[in-house]
């Protein structure tokens, strides 16, 4: 079965993880929606058991899967492009869910909107306490770009550090470097250092 799957689908994003929190990680999939530059399905395949569950998200048109963990949750993290009841006009945002034991998907937070259109985000341990913040790389006016950490208080996230501006603000490698560019000297820097990028 998985590989008729895998013959018949257009892979968009694929990433690992122990969503159910069960001691073995799943495959998780983002499939293309045809010549879209968005997804459709989100399918995760759990080899140990022989499942297969897909989600359908064509509606809210997928474009990056993250998995982490926060606040002791088993976290999948979806950048989907759609409107919010906030705001009428498409724009990409985050949509957060819980997994349970059977791989259905629990809401676990939806922004409305960043403080700046969203380009790209990963979730990622900035300060080893144990639970991901959210790391965004955000458009200013004239195209510039900025990057934001947003950590989780209460029932939402809020904005606890800011880069400076930058030309440039790229993930690499799943989102484990950065190449940014913010005085005309490209550089590349592994994402554990990027709070040495943050105002003081």
């Amino acid at each position: 079965m998985c590989i008729i799957l895998f013959l018949t689908i257009s892979i968009m994003e694929v990433d690992t993880y122990d969503l159910n929190a069960d001691g073995r990680k799943e495959l998780i999939l983002l499939t293309r929606n045809g010549l879209s530059k968005y997804g459709k399905d989100i399918i995760i395949l759990d080899f140990e058991n022989k499942s297969v569950v897909s989600h359908d998200f064509k509606e809210m048109q997928p474009w990056k899967v993250e998995t982490g963990r926060i606040s002791d949750e088993n976290i999948l993290a979806l950048g989907l492009n759609m409107k919010s009841p906030l705001h009428d006009e498409k724009m990409d945002k985050i949509f957060m869910y819980s997994i349970d034991t059977d791989y259905g998907l629990k809401a676990f937070f939806r922004s409305s909107k960043t403080l700046n259109p969203l380009r790209d985000f990963v979730l990622y341990d900035l300060d080893h306490d144990d639970t991901d913040e959210i790391i965004t790389i955000e458009e200013l006016n004239g195209g510039n770009r900025v990057i934001n950490c947003y950590r989780r208080h209460g029932f939402g996230f809020y904005i606890e550090e800011q880069s400076d501006k930058l030309k440039r603000a790229i993930f690499l490698r799943d989102g484990r470097y950065l190449n940014i560019n913010g005085d005309n000297v490209d550089r590349i820097i592994p994402i554990g250092e990027l709070k040495y990028e943050f105002k003081k």
